[in-house]
């Protein structure tokens, strides 16, 4: 049986060095890049689990490196002078000890984006994107695969109901954009505090998601499936009273959770503010006035 490496970072582990897999390993050490704000410190040992058992299925072993802290902006991975650009450091050297260790990089799994659901949302998938592009440029491999996963069912944060949905798009848009991308969603994934964070079953549902992602984007299992994907929303008649949204890759029947509508929101006082209006293709998405 392959041996599983796995290396956790905290800011701790960033002052006081992080461990690191023998040299004699190197050939068969995949590593597998986890990173993001508290969900992803829910899901991140299952994750890592699930994706790591894909791995070892490939005759691979298997190393993770592992960032996350809970209530960061995407800033902190990005804004040299943001007082928690310590996060980005920690991917950064572990990176570059993973990449002098000569193991190869299979993938980069993201969650994060609660915390940048307000004014600035309407930025957040230019943000991603030059993420994606400097965590592919710090591991030497253009094309590595990302796993993006969506915010989960909470329609709104202090009312902010249209930037958790800007956030969403700007999520799946960054997928759709990029070859080596894949969305996964989290809206029909179990809720454990009514607000932002899955619970225990909701975090393996998710967990399950992503390593399935992997095993499509890293190791070309076309059979993997990874749950529900957006196709596409229309108002199902001329008086608009009813949004037909349809997805793909539903197992069964796409099942909402203690009555929320998972995933979606609207109100008729809901104006769209200027950063969602200046999203692309906004008359596609039925935009919504008064």
């Amino acid at each position: 049986m392959p041996h599983t490496t796995t290396i956790v970072a905290t800011v701790v582990g960033l002052l006081m060095g992080i461990a690191m897999a023998q040299p004699n390993e190197c050939d068969a050490t995949d590593v597998w890049i986890f990173s993001g704000q508290s969900n992803m410190q829910k899901i991140g040992g299952e994750a890592q689990r699930a994706v790591g058992e894909v791995v070892e299925s490939h005759g691979r072993e298997h190393q993770s490196i592992y960032v996350a802290a809970p209530g960061k902006p995407i800033e902190a991975w990005l804004d040299a002078e943001h007082k928690d650009y310590r996060l980005w450091q920690s991917l950064q050297m572990q990176i570059a000890e993973a990449k002098a260790a000569g193991h190869r990089f299979q993938g980069f799994v993201w969650y994060q984006g609660e915390s940048n659901v307000g004014s600035g949302a309407g930025k957040y998938q230019g943000q991603l994107t030059e993420l994606v592009a400097r965590v592919r440029k710090e591991t030497g491999q253009p094309q590595l695969p990302v796993i993006v996963v969506q915010l989960a069912a909470a329609t709104s944060y202090d009312g902010k109901d249209w930037a958790v949905a800007t956030i969403r798009e700007a999520q799946r848009r960054f997928a759709r954009d990029d070859d080596n991308a894949a969305v996964v969603a989290a809206i029909d994934a179990e809720i454990g505090d009514y607000t932002v964070h899955l619970g225990n079953e909701g975090a393996k549902v998710v967990a399950s998601r992503v390593a399935a992602a992997a095993d499509r984007l890293a190791y070309s299992n076309a059979d993997a499936r990874w749950g529900p994907q957006f196709q596409r929303a229309y108002f199902a008649d001329k008086q608009r009273r009813a949004v037909i949204v349809e997805f793909s890759g539903v197992a069964g029947e796409l099942k909402l959770g203690d009555g929320w509508l998972s995933g979606f929101g609207a109100s008729v006082k809901t104006k769209l503010p200027k950063v969602l209006s200046e999203l692309d293709n906004t008359e596609s998405l039925g935009e919504l006035r008064d």
